[in-house]
């Protein structure tokens, strides 16, 4: 089955409309000259409400390009439309895009993957929403995005002194504990927060003991300081260790 996804803007009045466009079905007789740039492709286009008023082509987009808009709808917010892929024949898949709005200017197609768990504050996690078989189980089969993201193996310390590591996160209340200020950063697996690009936002122990903190690896000799075990999965977006 196609879908059609649908980005209300009461703003103006107007709504974008996500779709993929395959060569085949009732696209079947695409205009030649759009092959090139429409076919197998995210389609955007932008619809008025007012009728008469004709639909608007705004973007196409390929496996691993996105759309961006600033202040989507007066929000303050960016509205981010990324395709993660798209399958090269409709009975291998559709296309699996995300749809982000929020503050962060970075998102990750690091989230396509396998989750039996909701992430603890879904509001703060973008959607997928784009599939031309919604009722598609995941692929069993990790990608190399998904190998991309994992739990810090260092050891987080609280306020009060005591070393947690993500293990502990999974143990019990899971979605308690990923609320705590650093943790869903920490282990985000864990607390399914893949797609964002963020460093650990807690303090944590080096192999070594030391409690240091990303902020310390970015300061000075970072790429060295990356190097150092558990440090590169740990502080990803200083290292630069997040997928595009």
């Amino acid at each position: 089955d196609n879908v059609v996804v649908r980005i209300g803007n009461t703003q103006d009045g107007e709504a974008l409309y996500v779709m993929l466009h395959r060569l085949e079905g009732i696209t079947s007789d695409m205009v030649e000259e759009f092959i090139p740039t429409h076919a197998n492709r995210v389609n955007i286009v932008s619809q008025s409400h007012n009728e008469g008023v004709p639909s608007t082509a705004v973007k196409q987009l390929a496996s691993g390009e996105q759309f961006i808009q600033k202040d989507w709808a007066g929000t303050g917010k960016t509205l981010h439309i990324k395709v993660c892929s798209i399958a090269k024949k409709s009975e291998d898949g559709g296309a699996k895009v995300i749809v982000y709005l929020g503050r962060r200017n970075f998102v990750s197609c690091e989230m396509m993957r396998d989750t039996e768990s909701p992430s603890p504050s879904p509001s703060a996690t973008p959607s997928l929403v784009l599939s031309s078989q919604p009722t598609m189980k995941p692929s069993t089969q990790p990608s190399a995005e998904r190998e991309r993201c994992v739990n810090s193996s260092l050891k987080m310390i609280f306020p009060n002194g005591t070393l947690r590591g993500c293990a502990w996160v999974m143990q019990s209340k899971r979605r308690d504990r990923c609320l705590i200020p650093g943790v869903a950063s920490h282990c985000p697996v864990i607390c399914g927060t893949c797609i964002e690009c963020l460093d650990s936002g807690i303090k944590f122990q080096m192999p070594f003991k030391d409690i240091k903190t990303c902020a310390w690896v970015k300061k000075n000799n970072t790429r060295g300081r990356c190097a150092m075990r558990g440090v590169a999965e740990t502080c990803r977006a200083t290292c630069g260790t997040c997928s595009s």
